[in-house]
């Protein structure tokens, strides 16, 4: 049985930078790895009524401490809710439901995933919401990472669960089939409307400061692009040749993960004529884009 206990952190105004009333619970999963942290992160939201918020791989002895823990608190969630299918934050919504006897909700565009999904009892609908203790947490649609990503949004105390779209530490992950980096872009300047007070992520630490958090990470992908089309304004490149030349003083061994990245960038230039493709090698679509 994996003890969860010493893994829980409770929100609490005396514990954390954060202003709700609303109980949330942290659990992180023994999953540690380059694209997962320390681990993904499982969370509790509420006490009466509660949610829980993606329970992570499947790993029963992670899954059964949580059960366990759960009726310790005498915590009964009335839904799992899973902010995507990818294997290190859904799989274990089928090993709880059958413990909890809940249902599990995810997006109606689940079966978008290259992944083996979860199948749900459910699918979130427009404008959907849950009750948790005194407020409501609210579903929006964030694809970018996914194309069933969603993200989590309890208004009042100004929390979002992000899931991978925003990290705690380092960026996320957007890579083709699944990513696509318009939507991606899209989806970080809704998070910025919403003005959070506070960022759980699905991995690494709370953020703190969610606006600055958001900004870098439009930086950060508005100046690769820029670098991309700086490199692509000397000659045709290929995939590979971007990624060495980009990530000359990274790891070698994350240069596969790199090479996501930049292929997701180029989707997004082909689909805004900024490039063109041939034989797997990309160049200025017109001159004129170098700097544009």
């Amino acid at each position: 049985m994996y003890d969860l206990r010493e893994a829980v952190e409770l929100l609490q105004p005396e514990s954390a930078p954060t202003r709700t009333s609303t109980a949330i619970f942290i659990f992180t999963a023994p999953n540690p790895g380059l694209k997962t942290l320390e681990g993904t992160h499982t969370f509790v939201v509420g006490r009466r009524p509660s949610v829980l918020i993606d329970p992570g791989p499947d790993i029963p002895s992670y899954v059964d401490g949580l059960v366990e823990w759960l009726r310790e608190e005498d915590i009964e969630p009335r839904a799992i809710l899973l902010s995507h299918q990818h294997p290190d934050h859904a799989p274990g919504a089928r090993h709880l439901r059958d413990v909890l006897r809940v249902p599990v909700w995810a997006s109606s565009r689940y079966e978008e995933t290259a992944f083996e999904a979860v199948e749900p009892d459910f699918t979130f609908g427009p404008q959907q919401e849950f009750p948790v203790d005194e407020e409501a947490l609210r579903v929006f649609e964030t694809p970018g990472h996914s194309p069933d990503h969603v993200a989590f949004w309890l208004d009042e105390s100004g929390i979002l669960f992000s899931g991978d779209t925003i990290l705690g530490r380092g960026t996320s992950l957007v890579a083709p089939p699944e990513g696509d980096m318009i939507d991606y872009m899209k989806t970080l300047q809704h998070m910025r409307t919403l003005e959070p007070y506070l960022i759980a992520p699905g991995h690494g630490p709370l953020v703190n400061d969610p606006l600055a958090k958001i900004d870098a990470y439009i930086k950060h992908r508005r100046e690769r692009e820029e670098q991309i089309l700086a490199k692509l304004a000397s000659r045709p490149m290929s995939v590979e040749e971007l990624v060495a030349d980009l990530y000359a003083d990274v790891d070698t061994h994350l240069h596969d993960l790199a090479a996501g990245s930049v292929a997701a960038q180029l989707q997004k230039l082909l689909i805004e004529d900024r490039v063109k493709e041939s034989a797997a090698r990309y160049e200025l679509a017109n001159e004129n884009y170098a700097s544009a």
